[in-house]
């Protein structure tokens, strides 16, 4: 049976106003700091194209009987954490901003931009990275931990995957689903996500029960629908059209390498770089 973290034994700290503190808080606040700062400095370091904004964090418990609901929402073989590491406790995930810059290049044209196409590929290689080094902090505290790869980690004949960084996201409290089928945060939902399932305990993050989609709080919106080249959303979602100009864009972008990025449902709207219902 999984243990839930508030049954591990944790010690308490206290800090300089006698204020008690958990370990389990402790490190939480120490991997947010660790994901800002090493993004801050990523770009500089890797001499990066691309610039993000500051990365929004948020954990959920691993074990929480409502990630059952993935099997649904999502598809019937969608992973839990625990079938990612049997010692999962907690769900770490986080969301990098594009700087404003890379989403306003990709407003017009047909195709996406070669700056959309570009930051896709370097945040892929971002996470990628930053995910090894919060294993490796993580490992060195005696923890385990694992990533799922940013990308092409779905069934290339459904299209669907099993692991949704955008639904584990959203129940790590990072954000809520638009109408465009992304993830909208306090700071858009231009940008994209890495999550880590790991064995450390931590206090799962609240979730807004607000939404931050203007249509699906009052219908005021719903500029996405009409941005999308392949009017993939006009009877629902059709995954087959929008990945057509995914593969179109990878060829047009052919010189860059593996790209099939579009990018255009989270451009010049309302929500693409802030939560328009605060």
């Amino acid at each position: 049976m999984a243990v839930k973290w508030l049954k591990v034994p944790i010690r308490v700290y206290y800090n300089n106003r006698g204020m008690q503190r958990t370990e389990a808080e402790i490190m939480k606040k120490e991997l947010e700091k660790l994901i800002i700062d090493y993004v801050a400095a990523y770009p500089e370091n890797k001499k990066t194209q691309t610039r993000w904004k500051r990365p929004i964090f948020g954990t959920a418990d691993a074990t929480h009987p409502q990630l059952l609901t993935l099997k649904k929402s999502v598809r019937q073989s969608h992973a839990l954490p625990l079938d990612i590491l049997g010692s999962a406790q907690s769900i770490i995930a986080y969301f990098l901003p594009f700087d404003e810059s890379v989403a306003k290049s990709n407003r017009e044209s047909y195709y996406a931009s070669k700056e959309w196409a570009s930051a896709y590929i370097e945040t892929n290689t971002l996470i990628g990275a930053l995910n090894a080094y919060i294993i490796e902090v993580l490992e060195s505290k005696g923890y385990e931990a694992k990533a799922i790869p940013a990308t092409h980690n779905f069934d290339e004949v459904t299209l669907m995957s099993d692991w949704s960084h955008r639904h584990l996201a959203a129940f790590a409290g990072i954000g809520k689903f638009g109408l465009n089928n992304m993830l909208i945060t306090e700071s858009g939902c231009a940008g994209r996500i890495g999550t880590i399932v790991s064995s450390v305990p931590l206090e799962p993050s609240p979730i807004s029960a607000q939404e931050n989609c203007l249509y699906y709080r009052d219908g005021s919106c719903g500029i996405c629908i009409k941005k999308c080249p392949k009017e993939a959303f006009n009877e629902g979602y059709d995954r087959f059209k929008c990945y057509e100009i995914l593969l179109e864009n990878d060829s047009y972008h052919k010189d860059l390498g593996l790209v099939d990025v579009c990018g255009k449902c989270c451009v010049a709207l309302p929500c693409t770089y802030k939560n328009p219902c605060k």
